[in-house]
């Protein structure tokens, strides 16, 4: 039989090797040499034929069931436990999940911990998710990559912040953790209107089960505050375009664009700042940057370029400075803002203190020296914040600046008595 199923399988066009694994288990399913003729003669085409003729034998009823569990199974932020997904479609027992889905298209593994459903191959993913919205008349089983967040974020909002409505408790701890990321799809390209004001009144501060959640996973942020500031904080950039419009008639203009935009940037949120600063080009000018510099940590030039590209220079002040030694990637702000010039910065001795006033941080210290020795102060002041902060830029400034360094008889015992750690 071997030299009638090799030529065959040989023979396709179909090259990938999901679809010959599939048909080799096919094959080798058949209990007769007749059963496994008719088979070899109606062998599918293509890889894509087979999820179709799979999913096509799907009773209409299990439908929508079927397509919610694909819909997470391609689309969650991790894998899901058989648990899990049971819940996604309120279905008491693990079994009736595999007894609907063929496995053809899901498998399980289970470890040690917890059994984990996935789909059986990465092509049925590829199959099932397209770049344009589909008629569901068509095929039911086709959906966009939003089109499924979108469904994701509705279904973990009500897990999350539960009306009246008694809903399964195992998908609560994926929504606790993973409800932003799916909200934060929302790209305007598929219909997320009903979805999107489910997210928009959440952010109400009087919301009590959004500020335990708050209070849970963002405790510095605990004080009331409007919806829209607490968009910016989250990334949710379809809601802040939503509630930007609300927000003039609330109380002073500048300082809620400040405050939202200083956010949005300390959080790392690229789209937002972009989106904030195109509405308002003077946003810049009401910005806390000693905030931002003190607190963000990821983005770091494409958050700082799009916040400062347009409008004029801001002076750096010793307080951003300052700012900077107390965030691990103080270093990296700075390198980013003076290498794309956005800002401008004078090396004065209030400059040299306020980057030496974190001794455990002296890469602030050092990076500064390395670029702009030339341009240090070389006053007791300066040389007495420099040995107590770092050797190697104290090294530097008196490699640079032996020429133009004067010394008093008692300056030297202070010198001397400092220490660099």
């Amino acid at each position: 039989m071997a030299t009638l199923i090799v030529p065959k399988l040989l023979g396709a066009e179909e090259r990938r090797f999901r679809w010959t694994d599939l048909q080799i288990k096919r094959l080798s399913a058949c209990p007769t040499e007749g059963d496994l003729l008719t088979a070899l003669d109606t062998l599918l085409e293509t890889l894509d034929e087979a999820y179709h003729q799979a999913l096509a034998t799907i009773p209409n009823t299990l439908q929508k069931r079927v397509r919610k569990i694909l819909i997470w199974l391609t689309s969650s932020s991790r894998e899901m436990t058989s648990r899990e997904i049971a819940a996604v479609v309120s279905f008491p027992f693990v079994d009736d999940v595999l007894r609907i889905c063929t496995s053809l298209l899901v498998t399980v593994i289970d470890d040690d911990t917890h059994e984990t459903i996935k789909l059986a191959h990465f092509t049925v993913k590829e199959f099932l998710i397209v770049q344009q919205a589909y008629d569901e008349s068509f095929y039911w089983y086709k959906f966009t990559a939003q089109l499924a967040h979108c469904c994701i974020t509705e279904q973990i909002i009500h897990c999350i912040f539960p009306s009246s409505t008694s809903l399964p408790k195992a998908l609560r701890p994926y929504a606790e953790v993973f409800w932003l990321a799916h909200a934060r799809q929302n790209d305007a390209t598929t219909d997320w209107a009903e979805t999107q004001l489910l997210v928009d009144c959440i952010l109400k501060h009087d919301n009590i089960l959004f500020q335990d959640w708050l209070r849970a996973h963002h405790p510095l942020e605990v004080c009331a505050q409007s919806p829209l500031y607490y968009a910016s904080l989250l990334g949710l950039k379809a809601s802040v375009m939503n509630l930007w419009r609300n927000i003039f008639p609330c109380g002073n203009e500048n300082e809620i664009i400040g405050s939202i935009v200083t956010t949005a940037a300390r959080m790392g949120h690229v789209d937002i700042v972009r989106w904030l600063v195109e509405q308002r080009h003077d946003a810049t000018n009401y910005i806390d940057f000693p905030r931002v510099v003190e607190y963000l940590q990821v983005n770091i030039r494409e958050v700082l370029c799009n916040l400062l590209r347009k409008g004029p220079k801001i002076s750096l002040s010793a307080e951003a400075i300052y700012a900077a030694t107390k965030n691990t990637s103080g270093d990296v702000i700075l390198e980013v803002l003076l290498d794309e010039d956005l800002v401008t910065l004078a090396i004065t001795e209030d400059i040299v203190e306020a980057a030496t006033h974190n001794r455990w941080n002296r890469e602030i210290l050092d990076m500064l020296m390395c670029r702009r020795v030339h341009e240090f102060p070389v006053s007791l002041r300066t040389l007495l914040a420099v040995a107590k902060t770092s050797l190697l830029a104290l090294e530097l400034l008196m490699d640079h600046r032996k020429n133009v360094i004067e010394f008093e008889d008692h300056d030297y015992p202070a010198l001397a008595q400092e220490q660099s750690y």
